[in-house]
This record gives C-alpha cells, structure tokens and sequence, in this order.
C-alpha cells in the first residue's frame, strides 16, 4: 500500500508537471500570436510594411527619371527649333540686304532722276514763259520772233514723231459768231489704219463745214457725214479694216463709228465719258483731245439723235440747216504739228 501510494503520488506530480508546462507553451503561443495579430492589424490600419516602401520608393524614383528625360528631350526640340527659325532670319535678313535693299535704292535713284526731269521742264517751260512776257514788255510783240514765242507757249505740245490736228468750231449754228478750237493728238500706234484715215481725210479739207449731227450728253458727240452729197456718195464705200483695240474709249478720246466689221469710212465720235464697253465691240480710239475738252463739252445737244443720217447723205447741208439751224459744226480742220517736243498733254 505505502510502496503504490507512493507510486500514484509520483505519477500525479509528473502529470500535473506536463500539464503545467503545455499551458505555459499555449499561453506563450497565444501571445505570439496576438502579437502577429497586432502588426496584421497595424498592416489594416494603414501602416506599411518594408516591402511595400521600397515598392513605392522605386516607382518615385523611375517617375523621376522618365520625366527627367522626357524634360530634356522637350528642351532638345525646342532649341533645334529655335536654331532654325534664327537661321531662317539671318537668310530673310542676308536676302533683303543683298537682294531687296539694292533695287529699293536702285528705285529711289530713278525717283529721283524722274523727279530732276519734271524740274527741269518745269524751269523750262517757265523760261519759255518768262521770254515771251518780256518780249511784249519790250513792244515787240508783233514781231516774228515774239509771235513764234507765244505760239510755242500757248500750244500743246506733242511726243517726237506724232500729229496735232485743229478743229476750228462754231458752237450755235449760223446766227452765232462764237468760234472755238479744240486740239486732237493723233495716236498711229493704237489704231494705224484708223490714223492714217483721219489724216487723210483732214489733210484733204473733208471735215470742214460738216455738222455734229449726233450729240448724246453723257455719251458721246458725232460728226463726219459731208455737206456735199457727192462728195459723200465717193466716201461711202472707200472703207477700211478695222484696228485691234488697243486702249479704252476713255472721256476724249476719239474714235472712227461703224456699221458693221470692216465698215469704217469719214464718220467719227469723241467720247464725252469713260464709255469701256465700247472696247468689246470693236471701237478702237486713233486719238485724244489735248486741249479744248471744254468746247467739246458745250457743243450745241438740243437735237440729241434726231438728224437723220440717209437724209444728210442724200441731201447735205440744206437738210440740216433747214430742220436742225442751231446745230454746231467745224469750220476748218488742218495738220498743226507733227514731232513737236513733248510737254503737258492733258485733257479736261
């Protein structure tokens, strides 16, 4: 009994033992595992491990490299466009320095030469001007070269190798004494043919005394049907082709009418306005008024279109006088100059 009493104690002391210790091991156990718990915990909450700062550090520093790169290749491509727009300028600037400069200032020296020019005829016709004053101051007014003098300054004068023609005129028909001028200065070099005719034709006294038998205000004036139905008769057919149109029918210029192409005979027309549709019908100008629009202007108009032409071809000046008695009409027409020197033409 004492030997298995003893027995029994020892073996409960040895359980009692082990069970100690499997306690402490789950209690040492559970506070490991609370603290684990803990940094999972602390991990919820927020907190980062060390694995996930580095993660994060090597984005930022990878971020900073590509944006550090993607910076200097931004500044690359705006200094090779900056090197190429100042190229471009020093090529605009050499350009205008060895190109543009040298001809404004070539321009500016022919301004200038034109400009000496005008002075110079200025000075002259002024000298010319002042000669003729003295010369009636002096009372030799009347002699030739006095008279050759005012001639010169009152003419209009024309380029080398051209043609002034006079066309003496009475403004209201036969009961009026008020007789005029104006001066028509011929252009070959716009319509030869043309030209050629209205020479012709004043240089054989044909338009002296022919009646402005079409006056349309606004429009234009025409004449050139002679007073002598014979005479008119012979021209009728005497036609000639027609000149290319080379330039406007401004205001004063004059011009041959015609009935069709290839028509144009003694009848011509001097534009009171700038009548340009005139040019897309074949109407090509031979010449201009110089001086005398203004008597141009106050031909006599109150029979407008009335004149009828087949009766004044047939039955001349007697029908006109008859039924149109204040019409205005050309006295004389002559060759006054040919190849004057050239100063100041203008018409009004």
């Amino acid at each position: 009994k004492d030997a298995s009493s003893g027995v029994g104690d020892s073996w409960i002391a040895s359980s009692a033992s082990s069970n100690q210790y499997r306690m402490g091991a789950e209690m040492a156990n559970h506070c490991c595992n609370d603290r684990h718990c803990g940094k999972n915990q602390a991990a919820k909450r927020g907190g980062l491990t060390s694995g996930r700062k580095a993660q994060i550090y090597g984005f930022v520093v990878f971020g900073v490299l590509v944006a550090t790169w993607l910076g200097g290749m931004a500044v690359m491509m705006v200094r090779s466009q900056a090197d190429t727009a100042h190229t471009a300028i020093l090529k605009t600037v050499d350009d205008y320095k060895n190109k543009v400069q040298p001809g404004l200032l070539k321009s500016v020296e022919n301004f200038k030469k034109v400009g000496n020019s005008f002075g110079d005829l200025a000075k002259n016709d002024k000298k010319m001007r002042d000669s003729v004053k003295a010369a009636s101051t002096a009372g030799v007014h009347n002699q030739p070269e006095a008279a050759a003098l005012a001639s010169l300054a009152s003419a209009p004068l024309a380029p080398p190798g051209s043609i002034l023609l006079d066309f003496g005129v009475q403004l209201s028909g036969l009961s009026s004494s008020q007789h005029d001028k104006f001066t028509v200065l011929v252009h070959p070099e716009w319509a030869p043919l043309g030209a050629a005719r209205l020479i012709e034709l004043v240089k054989q006294g044909f338009y002296s005394e022919t009646r402005f038998f079409r006056v349309v205000p606004n429009f234009m004036v025409q004449w050139g049907i002679s007073g002598d139905p014979a005479t008119s008769a012979k021209w009728r057919s005497n036609t000639i082709k027609d000149d290319e149109v080379k330039t406007s029918n401004k205001r004063g210029t004059l011009t041959f009418a015609t009935s069709g192409k290839d028509q144009r005979t003694t009848q011509i027309f001097i534009n009171f306005k700038d009548n340009a549709f005139l040019d897309k019908m074949g109407f090509s100008p031979v010449g201009e008024v110089v001086a005398g629009m203004d008597v141009v202007d106050r031909i006599y108009s109150g029979y407008g279109e009335k004149p009828n032409q087949g009766r004044i071809q047939s039955e001349g000046t007697a029908y006109l006088q008859h039924n149109f008695p204040d019409l205005s009409y050309i006295l004389s027409a002559t060759v006054r100059a040919e190849g004057a020197s050239a100063a100041g033409l203008s018409h009004a």
